[in-house]
């Protein structure tokens, strides 16, 4: 997991996109978004962002005095463990290992300077310092490891990304690497962001990554689009109440996105988003079962937080919405309309 608007509709951004930051297959092929780079990016070309990786300094071999220099498992957290074990490097924000020697580092370089560009672009959207984004990060660094693949691949959950090696080489080159990158990122910052270190869903799908994407810039549907798409992928299905479409594929996601981006324009800025995010409803929460993911990364009751996470979701949403100046009325309202609020707003933009 998204763009720029009023107060309610960016604090009920991030709420989603904490649920659904924990899927078990990662985010195998996320479309890319024809140049788009997404929050903080605004007018940016290949060259300006490949610029500015080129100014991210060099990492560094992770010091022996600190677990032996060597990435360990983040055992709270749902993460590829290929990489436990490995020569470890750092950067200013990220802790960085490779699950095969064969990767070079100058590939670990970067991933890590594509991270570090997307972090800063994402704390300037939001005015925030880059380090306010990273609340419960092992030993104050996002974790990345990098799988020794062709294929694209990334996933991210509470405090680790897991990204192919060449991730280029697919389709649209560094455009649909960088992109993909950042929509990971966000599901990790999402749930720094509240404070979450497990990763375990805590907002609704539709949420989590309709955030991810908006915020690494994929489009929003036409009002044709959007009642194409909804008959065809949410036919019988009410997304918001069910939490995602009736197929969970990412030729649902430009709903969510959409979606998103709707409740932006409904008096979510930067500045109530802000605020929003930075409230810890997470330890609020005395029933989460904190136990860690099963090993066989099968996600059970181990990983899924109780009902009353909803229903703080909603309390939430209601919150901002009384403090705004929205249109929406409640959830509730949200919830049962969504549809033709949406194909209004679009058709009216």
């Amino acid at each position: 997991m998204l763009k720029k608007v009023s107060t309610f509709t960016f604090l009920l951004l991030i709420l989603t996109s904490l649920l659904t930051s924990c899927e078990p297959g990662g985010d195998d092929g996320p479309q890319a978004n024809g140049g788009n780079f997404g929050w903080g990016a605004s007018g940016l070309s290949i060259e300006k962002v490949k610029s500015k990786m080129n100014n991210v300094p060099a990492i560094i071999t992770k010091p022996s005095s600190t677990d032996g220099g060597i990435y360990i498992s983040r055992t709270q957290h749902y993460e590829e463990p290929a990489c436990h074990g490995r020569p470890a490097f750092w950067s200013d924000h990220f802790e960085i290992a490779a699950d095969s020697d064969s990767i070079p580092r100058s590939i670990l370089q970067k991933i890590v300077a594509m991270a570090e560009v997307n972090l800063e672009m994402f704390a300037g959207h939001l005015n925030l310092n880059n380090t306010d984004l990273i609340t419960v990060a092992f030993g104050g660094r996002i974790g990345i490891c990098v799988l020794n693949r062709t294929s694209s691949h990334g996933s991210g959950h509470g405090s680790a990304l897991v990204i192919s090696a060449y991730n280029s080489n697919a389709d649209n080159g560094f455009s649909y690497e960088y992109t993909l990158h950042k929509h990971e990122l966000m599901h990790i910052l999402d749930s720094q962001f509240n404070h979450n270190e497990h990763g375990f869903n805590v907002t609704p799908g539709w949420w989590v990554e309709g955030l991810a994407e908006l915020s690494s810039g994929a489009p929003i549907l036409s009002a044709k689009q959007w009642a194409s798409y909804h008959n065809k992928y949410a036919p019988s299905r009410n997304i918001i109440a069910d939490g995602q479409a009736e197929s969970g594929s990412y030729n649902a996601y430009p709903l969510y996105t959409t979606i998103v981006a709707y409740l932006q324009s409904q008096g979510l800025g930067p500045s109530a988003f802000k605020l929003f995010i930075q409230k810890d409803r997470w330890h609020g929460l005395d029933t989460i079962d904190t136990s860690p993911c099963p090993s066989d990364r099968v996600f059970t009751g181990a990983c899924v937080a109780p009902a009353n996470v909803m229903n703080n979701f909603e309390y939430q949403f209601n919150d901002i919405l009384n403090s705004s100046t929205s249109p929406l009325s409640s959830y509730g309202e949200f919830e049962t309309n969504y549809y033709n609020l949406v194909l209004n707003w679009l058709q009216n933009r």
